[in-house]
């Protein structure tokens, strides 16, 4: 298939309880990554401090939609843009450069996750390309 990441993404009720932690980290601590970096999308009210470090200790990318939040991993993106407000926002030029312009000399994975969502990748596609010429 050609993978490089795998997102794991925890729905909001997935709350940061010791059992759920505790269950996370085994999961993260026996599965075979055959290579594969996976990212790690926590949705809900997890501390930042608690994230940072499960990032850090599993080895995970922080998957996150930057205009809400930036991740905690030095190295590789993962961004999904879920909208500004809601699935319905579009992406605007700004928003677009704002985009580029955190992903400046970084490796990165965009996901658009909006409704316009193939629009505004093929622009932002664009908007990247145009800057590496």
């Amino acid at each position: 298939m050609g993978a490089e990441v795998v997102l794991f993404q925890c729905p909001a009720s997935f709350l940061p309880t010791q059992q759920n932690v505790a269950n996370l980290t085994s999961f993260f601590e026996r599965v075979r990554r055959y290579g594969l970096q996976f990212a790690w999308e926590p949705r809900g009210q997890w501390p930042r401090e608690q994230i940072a470090s499960l990032c850090r200790d599993l080895q995970l990318v922080h998957a996150v939609d930057p205009f809400v939040t930036m991740p905690f991993s030095d190295g590789v993106c993962y961004f999904r843009l879920h909208g500004i407000g809601g699935a319905r926002y579009h992406y605007t030029e700004r928003n677009l450069q704002q985009l580029a312009e955190w992903l400046k000399e970084r490796s990165a994975y965009v996901y658009f996750n909006n409704l316009a969502m193939l629009e505004d990748a093929r622009r932002f596609r664009e908007q990247v390309s145009s800057r590496t010429r």
